[in-house]
Formats: C-alpha cells, structure tokens, sequence
C-alpha cells in the first residue's frame, strides 16, 4: 500500500498496489487498518508497505454476468 497525506481535505490518502493482497480484497473500503490510516488514528512510518497476509482477508468475487 502507498500512503499520501491529503492536506485540502485533512485525510491520508491509501491505495493499493499489486504486490498487496489488499488489492484483490472485497473488505478494502471497510477495512480497519486502510480506515485508521486514512483518518489519521494511525501514522505510517513509511510512505509504502506490502501487505502479504490479512487474517480478515476476503477475496473478491467477480459476477461473470
């Protein structure tokens, strides 16, 4: 995930990359640790880190139709 800190609307913004497994989560938008990122309740110490393994992890589910 890379973290970049939006200061017009005072929110951290975080987006996922293809190494993350968060990428291909249904969970993401709910996601507790995107969300104390983004409303600032937690600090990254890095502007990037890789998420392997998620014990909250649900993939996502594309409709074929």
């Amino acid at each position: 995930m890379q973290f970049e800190y939006n200061s017009k609307e005072g929110i951290t913004e975080v987006a996922a990359e293809t190494s993350d497994i968060c990428l291909f989560c249904s969970l993401f938008d709910y996601c507790p640790l995107v969300g104390a990122l983004e409303t600032n309740l937690v600090y990254p110490s890095a502007d990037r880190i890789t998420v392997v393994d998620c014990p909250i992890y649900e993939p996502l589910v594309l409709d074929g139709t």
